[in-house]
């Protein structure tokens, strides 16, 4: 496979044949197809109304399609790219595999000094969380918005402290890894660390045993 490396962190794929260029146009939600020089063929359509006048529009798909082909007969070297963000994907996938969890385990975990044993039924191994991370913002903006209300009514008692002090600890769960439990039987459905379970009830015991 030929491919080149562009300067904007796009990575090409040599098109040989107008076979390769509508499999990859087809495939436009994941490459878009430009020429060596990283022009690509969504250019604006001039139209004239008929007086003289003339307005723009965004390209169809098949006029981009025409382009594309009509410079691929002229000779140009086209390339279907797609952006590879090594900062972004291999830090993170060199990370979701440190973990011997899986989805289904059984595992145990402590809930009111009691011993639980519950199901993975997720696991978020990057920072945070996908789905989680996306609330971030909403909890600190709503320690915030309590912490100001302390403020301006000279008043903070120990159920509004209380209640800040969940959503700071919250917060900070977001920085670690964890995983959603669940066991139903005794209606247990918790997000707990991956530091917090563990794969048998020995284990468990034995990290009590040791803080």
């Amino acid at each position: 496979m030929n491919t080149k490396a562009f300067d904007n962190g796009y990575v090409g794929i040599k098109l040989n044949s107008v076979s390769d260029i509508m499999k990859y146009n087809a495939l436009n939600t994941n490459f878009s197809i430009c020429n060596e020089y990283e022009d690509y063929f969504d250019e604006y359509v001039k139209e004239d109304d008929g007086t003289g006048n003339f307005t723009e529009r965004e390209p169809t798909e098949n006029e981009k399609l025409e382009r594309i082909l009509q410079a691929f007969k002229d000779g140009q070297t086209l390339y279907a790219t797609f952006l590879l963000d090594c900062g972004e994907v291999f830090p993170t996938a060199s990370t979701t595999m440190q973990t011997d969890f899986y989805v289904g385990q059984e595992v145990f975990t402590m809930n009111h000094n009691s011993v639980i044993k519950a199901r993975v039924q997720r696991l978020w191994l990057s920072r945070g969380g996908e789905t989680y991370f996306k609330d971030s913002d909403y909890i600190t903006s709503d320690i915030v918005r309590e912490m100001r209300n302390c403020v301006t009514t000279l008043s903070a008692n120990k159920s509004t402290l209380d209640y800040i002090s969940s959503r700071i600890n919250a917060c900070k769960a977001m920085e670690d890894d964890f995983a959603y439990l669940v066991n139903k039987e005794k209606n247990f459905y918790k997000l707990v660390k991956l530091s917090e379970m563990f794969a048998t009830k020995e284990d468990l015991v034995k990290h009590l045993m040791e803080e």
